[in-house]
């Protein structure tokens, strides 16, 4: 069985660090086109966060590590914007996009590449990219090229221009080929390649296996060839199953100092509540760009709550009415890359009886606590010789309490948590010197089947001619 394609000697990416960018066009005549589906960013943010640790780079690996090169991956870079001004309306050259990413590289506006930093372009549908001859849209869906600035550092990039924009599936996809053409290929022609198509253009790893697909954590990648039989390409990799990543997450903030609430977090009926809205990038604290709230399950059945807050700002007041138990509140937030995130929150709702109750048992925790820390519970010695600092000195009830005298209230509630103690512990006693062997149940994996679409939208890569 023979390779599919040939390796050339030359560059081959060891630790790829792709960056997104989103292209912001501004025609000649001052009008601007943009891509408009805002979570696509997200999207191909969290897809290329993904795709660096999972089995598609490990299948480039195995495949094509060569020449003392062996390919691996590096962190995703980020997403941020750049900004193009053609000369033409409608129309982008690829010298322009050239030009644009090497201004934003020198005036530090995104990050300087390393030599395995690749950055991705995506450009509006509303713009026609001319790269060797060909155009987006009609001749291919995207390409990758390479260029050197001033200095002599050779800068990667790719360009994805789709034809839809609201596709998700061919988003991916073609960001996808052109990764796996960049760590292969880097500079087209040298690394890499099949033989040429019926028209004379140079083929790539994907080129070979086009339009095949697979899912990889649940995205739709483009399958790149590892090998030929006769007339047979075998593609790699196979889907799995691994779910996606989640680069964003929200929270539901209820404001402890806006009206009384139980030690406990419950609302007491028959008062307000302020909730906040927050957002979370990558675990880091987010701008959000848009919020919805939603008050739902008020129980028990008949009961009201009043929103006297805005459900399109992110503090919002819900006033609860006597009587009420709970309710859930819903929060849809986005953030200003564009992802999407739901969160439910349910709040219990006590009488002021049940919440002053609430109060006392935290007062009581609150000083067992403090009990624990000054008396050095437990007390009982370990035997023999233990490592490490001394063991706290003995318990003196006659010392310690003199120092930190009980009220009765709070020896009668120790006296309780006391007796609750032992009652845990001799439920507890059988299972010491008896665990139940718990096995692992079979676990069923649905099968996935990658289904061909025959996206009439779905375009080639282009390249060089050799």
């Amino acid at each position: 069985m023979a390779n599919a394609v040939t390796y050339k000697g030359g560059r081959i990416l060891t630790e790829i660090r792709p960056m997104a960018l989103w292209a912001s066009i501004t025609w000649p005549d001052s009008t601007e086109s943009t891509w408009n589906i805002q979570g696509q960013r997200c999207l191909l943010d969290q897809f290329f966060s993904d795709i660096v640790n999972s089995k598609y780079i490990t299948a480039l690996s195995s495949a094509f590590s060569a020449g003392g090169h062996t390919i691996g991956a590096g962190p995703f870079l980020g997403t941020t914007g750049l900004q193009i001004n053609p000369v033409r309306k409608g129309v982008v050259d690829d010298g322009e996009i050239q030009a644009a990413l090497a201004d934003a590289v020198t005036n530090n506006l995104i990050a300087w590449p390393t030599q395995d930093t690749c950055y991705f372009i995506v450009i509006p549908t509303t713009a026609i990219v001319l790269f060797q001859g060909g155009q987006s849209q009609t001749d291919f869906g995207g390409y990758h090229n390479s260029f050197q600035t001033q200095n002599g550092r050779t800068i990667l990039y790719a360009v994805i221009a789709p034809a839809i924009e609201s596709d998700d599936f061919l988003l991916t996809e073609t960001a996808s080929h052109e990764l796996a053409e960049v760590i292969t290929d880097p500079i087209a022609g040298t690394g890499w390649v099949g033989p040429l198509d019926a028209q004379g253009r140079l083929q790539e790893v994907c080129d070979l296996c086009f339009p095949n697909t697979t899912s990889i954590h649940g995205y739709s990648v483009s399958q790149f060839a590892v090998s030929v039989s006769g007339a047979l390409t075998s593609c790699s990799p196979g889907f799995d199953n691994v779910p996606k990543g989640q680069n964003s997450s929200a929270a539901i903030r209820l404001d402890t100092k806006f009206e009384r609430t139980s030690c406990l977090g419950n609302i007491i009926e028959g008062e307000s509540a302020l909730f906040h809205a927050e957002a979370f990038f990558r675990g880091a604290p987010t701008t959000i760009s848009s919020v919805s709230w939603t008050v739902l399950n008020v129980q028990p059945p008949g009961a009201q709550v009043q929103t006297t807050g805005i459900t399109d700002k992110p503090d919002f007041v819900v006033e609860v009415f006597f009587g009420v138990t709970s309710f859930e509140l819903q929060l849809f937030v986005v953030t200003t890359l564009g992802c999407e995130v739901y969160v439910r929150r349910t709040l219990d709702v006590v009488t002021q009886a049940a919440a002053d109750t609430q109060d006392n048992a935290c007062a009581l925790i609150r000083k067992l606590r403090s009990l624990i820390d000054i008396y050095h519970w437990p007390i009982v010695p370990v035997p023999g010789p233990v490592p490490g600092p001394p063991p706290p000195p003995p318990w003196d009830p006659q010392r310690d309490f003199n120092l930190h005298p009980l009220t009765l209230v709070e020896l009668n509630g120790m006296v309780s948590v006391g007796e609750l103690l032992i009652g845990c512990a001799e439920a507890a006693r059988p299972f010491v010197t008896q665990r139940e062997a718990r096995l692992p149940g079979p676990e069923t994996q649905a099968a996935i089947k990658q289904k061909t679409t025959g996206k009439s939208a779905r375009l080639p890569s282009a390249h060089r001619r050799l």
